[in-house]
C-alpha cells in the first residue's frame, strides 16, 4: 500500500516562481560570467521561495494530519519531525 501526498501551487505562487526563473534567462549579460553568477544568484532565489511554499504546505498538512491521526500515527505528528 502506498500512501502519497501532494502539492498544487496557486497560480500566484506558480507566476512568482515563473518570474524569477523568467527574469534571470531572459535577461542580457554583458559577459558569460555575468550570466553565470546572475543564474547561481536567481538559483538561490527560486529556492528559498519554493522552500518557503513547501514548508507551507507541510505544516498544513501536519495541522489537518494531526487532527485525524489516531493514537499510534500521532508520533508521527511530533514537532521534531517538521523540517527545517
Amino acid at each position: 500500500m502506498w500512501v502519497k501526498h501532494s502539492i498544487e501551487t496557486e497560480e500566484a505562487e506558480c507566476m512568482l516562481l515563473f518570474s524569477i526563473a523568467s527574469e534571470v534567462c531572459l535577461k542580457t549579460y554583458g559577459t558569460p560570467e555575468e550570466q553565470a553568477m546572475a543564474i547561481e544568484a536567481g538559483k538561490v532565489v527560486f529556492k528559498a521561495k519554493l522552500d518557503e511554499y513547501v514548508a507551507s504546505a507541510f505544516k498544513v498538512g501536519q495541522k489537518v494530519g494531526k487532527s485525524k491521526a489516531d493514537k499510534k500515527d500521532s508520533a508521527m505528528y511530533e514537532a521534531g519531525m517538521v523540517p527545517a
